[in-house]
């Protein structure tokens, strides 16, 4: 009976052993993967912002074409507008003295109220 009891403590340690070593090394395996799991998310991270700022100057530089092309469409209306004006002038120039003269005139009333 002796040699039995000792048989089961030396069957149950080896037992024990065996499950602490699974344990251990599946412990490792887990490890491993959640490193590599977090390597893989780092570098999505990455590649998602280079991404959004890849995107962000293509916005900025489209936005920067616009208003240049905006800014050079207002400086051509105005050119053609003083164009205009200056014709009107030279065709009725007793006219546009007077709108002058009372443009001035007004001007300098609401200047002098302040």
């Amino acid at each position: 009976m002796a040699g039995t009891a000792h048989h089961l403590r030396a069957a149950a340690s080896n037992l024990m052993d065996v499950d602490a070593d699974t344990i251990k090394s599946e412990l490792q395996a887990l490890r491993s993967e959640l490193d590599r799991m977090l390597d893989v998310m780092k570098d999505q991270g990455s590649t998602a912002l280079t991404t959004a700022r890849q995107q962000g100057n293509v916005a900025v530089d489209r936005l920067t074409d616009r208003a240049g092309a905006l800014a050079e469409d207002i400086g051509e209306r105005g050119q053609a507008q003083m164009a205009v004006l200056g014709r009107r002038i030279r065709a009725q120039p007793m006219l546009a003295a007077g709108v002058a003269f009372g443009a001035g005139l007004l001007i300098g009333a609401l200047v002098t109220r302040r």
